[in-house]
């Protein structure tokens, strides 16, 4: 009986190389010996058992590695949506940013019109200040104009009112040039109140100021 089973284990272990090798090598892990099936301990299994648990490992690796791929795609997309929404965000911000500055500037230029608006409504009739030699040479009638007032868009008035400045210096007042002076002037400050909004409120005041006291020199040279 011994020898019969000892046979069929020999002839079991030629056998399953050639039918299973993952077989053979789980069989040979239980052990070669004294028995085989339940007689002995050894045993455990068969070949179509080995075949299909390795089947199920494989299997079962690949569902592991389409769930990474999933997983993964998952990332990329929310990465991607994370970016998009970022970007959105970015944008509203400077679009919000640039919407301020631009209500403050605005805010800043009514600030400005009203104080200009307040100060000319409340100016009291005076006599303008005299210019200074630097301003107004009464030798030679010679002009240094406010750099508000020396655009080109002032060079006709301002030539107009410098020809009879020289005019009245080269003959020592005894031409009458007041009036003359006094148009001319008034000429000059209406095309300033014309660009009123592309100086500051202190450029506008102080060039008008200037105006004021030139239109008024004319007046002291006599007729």
């Amino acid at each position: 009986m011994n020898t019969t089973r000892t046979i069929s284990v020999v002839v079991i272990g030629l056998m399953l190389p050639l039918v299973d090798p993952i077989g053979v090598q789980a069989y040979y892990r239980v052990g070669f010996g004294y028995g085989f099936g339940g007689a002995g301990g050894y045993g455990g299994g068969t070949p179509q058992s080995y075949y299909l648990n390795g089947m199920s490992n494989v299997i079962r690796a690949q569902g592991q590695a389409a769930v990474g791929y999933s997983q993964a795609a998952v990332n990329v997309e929310e990465a991607r949506s994370r970016y998009i929404d970022n970007q959105k965000k970015w944008s509203e911000t400077y679009l919000e940013m640039k919407r301020s500055h631009d209500a403050a500037v605005e805010e800043k230029q009514e600030r400005d019109k009203e104080l200009l608006q307040t100060h000319l409504a409340n100016r009291k009739p005076q006599t303008p200040a005299r210019l200074s030699f630097a301003q107004l040479d009464p030798g030679t009638g010679r002009i240094t104009w406010p750099v508000v007032l020396r655009s080109d868009e002032y060079a006709t008035a301002r030539q107009k009112i410098e020809d009879l400045f020289a005019l009245r210096a080269r003959v020592n007042g005894s031409v009458p040039t007041s009036h003359e002076i006094s148009v001319g002037v008034a000429d000059l400050r209406a095309l300033l109140r014309a660009r009123i909004s592309a100086m500051s409120p202190n450029e506008y005041i102080a060039a008008r100021k200037f105006l004021d006291s030139l239109a008024y020199e004319g007046t002291l040279l006599g007729e």
